[in-house]
């Protein structure tokens, strides 16, 4: 950071939980915040002591839309990146695709393609793999993976934070935009409606 920003304006601090807790107590300026809805609230608790404005970015749900008119070469490598792109844990990483039923089975197909053609076969060995931050992270998002679902990857080892991707098959299925690499993907029919 300080090649390109002035260490008096901008810095990164890394450190312990307690150091980063002993940091909040401080008072600030601004405080941005990009990660869990949990270190979040920490945050924003330690921020209203000192009443130091802030931005919290916690996540969302970001669905993908594809319809019949889509580019589904273009939209499956697109949202495919997005979904696995620092180990899908970035505010817009798209939690889930709505596919027109239409075309939902050439989108599957070529997600799939998109998955090794931009991390290979075998992803662990691809530099532009994101990790996922911690043991523990990595087993919540390995509960999250039903196996019957998994059409691509589903590979994961909790001593590796590095589950691989994956991308369940159309339809209904379970909890859409979990914070990880596992992108979901619905059908539609005539309209897009919003769900949960």
């Amino acid at each position: 950071m300080p090649k390109y920003f002035d260490p008096a304006a901008v810095t990164l601090v890394r450190g312990t939980r307690d150091q980063a807790n002993r940091l909040l107590e401080l008072p600030f300026d601004f405080i941005f915040f990009t990660g869990s809805t949990r270190t979040g609230k920490v945050i924003a608790r330690a921020a209203a002591e000192n009443l130091t404005p802030t931005i919290l970015e916690c996540g969302g749900q970001n669905p993908a839309l594809v319809d019949e008119t889509a580019n589904l070469v273009d939209a499956a490598r697109k949202i495919v990146w997005g979904a696995m792109a620092w180990g899908g844990q970035w505010c817009t990483s798209p939690g889930y695709a709505y596919v027109q039923k239409s075309v939902a089975d050439e989108f599957v197909s070529l997600a799939k393609a998109a998955l090794v053609d931009l991390y290979g076969k075998d992803p662990s060995k691809n530099p532009d793999f994101s990790k996922v931050i911690s043991e523990r992270d990595v087993n919540r998002l390995i509960s999250l993976i039903d196996p019957k679902l998994v059409i691509a990857g589903g590979k994961a080892d909790s001593a590796r934070p590095l589950p691989g991707p994956d991308a369940p098959i159309p339809g209904d299925l379970g909890r859409p935009g979990d914070g990880g690499r596992d992108l979901r993907s619905y059908t539609a029919d005539t309209h897009l409606r919003r769900t949960g």
